[in-house]
């Protein structure tokens, strides 16, 4: 759900290859992995790999995510991919797969790669610690409004209002709701949302989603319909029902409009622009009345483009702003047993029905409120314990960093504890009774066919491989890479010569003017500069 920071790893989940085992390119033993959106601060990217198990892998004993210095996508002065792969993803090939392996003499201990904990030094391990997960808030039905901070009421104007409005960021959301039409296409006295827009003031696109009658939904980015082939997402023709996803916490208490204010507290979400806060426990009649007015937007405000032959009047004019609408309080009672067939026990689903008399609209209302419950619990914020830290030569392994997760402590090969080290569990977001631990040094000796090596493995996570099975892909990567390389110096190379011969063209054509204006220097040299031009061009 947080795809505002987060996507999926590029080169994840795009192989071509007949090794089953292997997902990501640069990260063999990850299953899947996601990284920042956009370049975080200074420029730089985290990424987080996950196992088999749906687990954090840890890169200090298998091929996991790190943070790295340059974003893929790049930067200010920085080139997209190539400075991201020179700079993060060579060093980590180098240094954590393809480096000299440490040559078992009959150590016990955890396999590891000379250079890979140097590497763990300067690019340190991902981590879900202190994750903060985004807060959703949901429009669906006969405006059904759940605010960010859990409230839900119903808002059944007509017209255009603030959705949400972020004053320090200069950030606006805006919502449209219109009568609703019932299965027959008449309109009906319910009222639904039918586009919302956003943008940030002189920092971003605007940008636009509207239903369309023909083709579901136009997308409109700073006022130009976009042409998408697939729009399967779109499953609903007669409402848009939206999830507004606020993925920042610092936004806490800052926010306004008809979403409340994102203060943890649903008490207050009944906000007005003055900063006045109606009772939670008003009646709809009261409060829609307030909202009606007070979160309408102006003319001068509003975001949307409109259709053609369509203006501001047409979706806020007299009509709008005095339409009355069917409250909830006065269906209680009215419920059919078509309605409750379909609805069962869901209030919006039964009310939608009653009021729209349309069958496809309170379908989508209890289709979405799955979609939201799934938003919400995405939302629940997970109790996870740090990394526990390295020491020198040993390493702590992990179930995971979940609650009731254990770690164990293990050295590397050629190393012991250098005393005995007790089991530690994750119990409330910190690791229970850990005492750091420290390996010496073992003097080893020389394995013989009747005591084969043995390298310790952590329970439940297959020791890392050096390489995957199908370099090939690898190769062909770092094939494109360089080659991208190449095609930028030699672009550099042609400009250059490019403009070698344009200044030659210009010399040439100054003399031959000059030859023109002066007919002495003409009869004196017109040979010779003939020739030189010549040659020179």
């Amino acid at each position: 759900m947080d795809t505002t920071r987060y996507q999926p790893d590029p080169d994840c989940n795009n192989l071509n290859t007949k090794d089953t085992n292997l997902n990501c390119l640069y990260r063999a033993s990850a299953r899947h992995c996601i990284r920042l959106g956009e370049p975080g601060l200074l420029g730089k990217d985290n990424v987080c790999c996950y196992g088999n198990n749906g687990n954090l892998l840890d890169s200090r004993v298998e091929e996991g995510g790190t943070l790295q210095r340059y974003h893929y996508l790049g930067g200010d002065d920085v080139m997209p991919y190539v400075t991201n792969f020179y700079y993060d993803v060579l060093p980590f090939l180098h240094c954590c797969r393809y480096s000299a392996q440490v040559t078992d003499l009959g150590h016990h201990g955890v396999t590891s790669y000379t250079e890979c904990p140097m590497y763990i030094t300067f690019r340190n391990i991902s981590s879900c610690y202190n994750y903060v997960p985004p807060r959703p808030a949901a429009i669906s039905g006969d405006p059904h409004i759940r605010t960010l901070d859990g409230k839900e009421y119903n808002f059944n104007g007509i017209g255009e209002f603030y959705l949400i409005v972020y004053r320090i960021a200069s950030f606006q959301s805006q919502v449209r709701f219109e009568r609703a039409k019932n299965s027959t296409g008449e309109i009906v006295n319910a009222s639904v949302c039918t586009a919302f827009v956003a943008e940030v003031s002189n920092a971003s696109d605007r940008v636009e989603v509207r239903l369309n009658s023909i083709r579901v939904a136009d997308v409109i980015i700073n006022g130009q319909a976009q042409d998408f082939s697939d729009v399967a997402w779109l499953r609903y023709r007669d409402v848009l029902n939206v999830i507004i996803v606020v993925a920042n916490d610092l936004r806490k208490g800052t926010l306004t409009g008809i979403l409340g204010d994102l203060d943890g507290d649903p008490s207050n979400d009944l906000l007005l622009p003055n900063g006045t806060s109606l009772d939670p426990d008003a009646t709809e009649e009261t409060f829609f009345r307030a909202f009606n007015t007070a979160w309408r937007i102006s003319k001068a405000g509003v975001l949307f483009t409109y259709p053609v032959g369509k203006t501001y009047n047409d979706y806020n004019g007299h009509a709008q702003s005095n339409f009355h609408p069917v409250f909830a309080t006065s269906v209680i009672n009215s419920t059919t047993p078509e309605a409750e067939a379909l609805c069962g026990n869901n209030t919006n689903c039964l009310f939608d029905f009653h009021v729209t008399g349309s069958r496809a609209i309170a379908k989508t209302t209890l289709d979405f409120t799955v979609d939201l419950e799934e938003a919400e619990d995405a939302a629940m914020p997970v109790i996870t314990c740090p990394i526990l830290p390295s020491t020198d030569h040993g390493v702590w392994v992990s179930s995971s960093t979940m609650e009731n997760a254990t770690a164990k402590f293990y050295c590397q090969m050629g190393y012991r504890e250098n005393s005995s080290c007790r089991q530690t569990t994750c119990n409330g977001g910190r690791w229970e009774n850990f005492l750091p631990c420290t390996c010496v040094i073992e003097i080893p000796t020389v394995p013989t066919p009747s005591s084969p090596p043995t390298h310790t493995v952590p329970t439940g996570r297959a020791p890392p491989r050096a390489t995957p099975t199908d370099n090939s892909l690898l190769l062909r990567s770092l094939s494109d890479k360089l080659q991208l390389i190449w095609i930028t110096e030699i672009s550099t190379a042609f400009a250059v010569v490019l403009i070698a011969l344009i200044t030659s063209l210009i010399v040439c054509s100054k003399f031959r003017s000059r030859r023109t204006v002066d007919p002495i220097i003409k009869l004196a040299g017109e040979g010779e500069m003939g020739t030189k031009c010549i040659k020179h061009y």
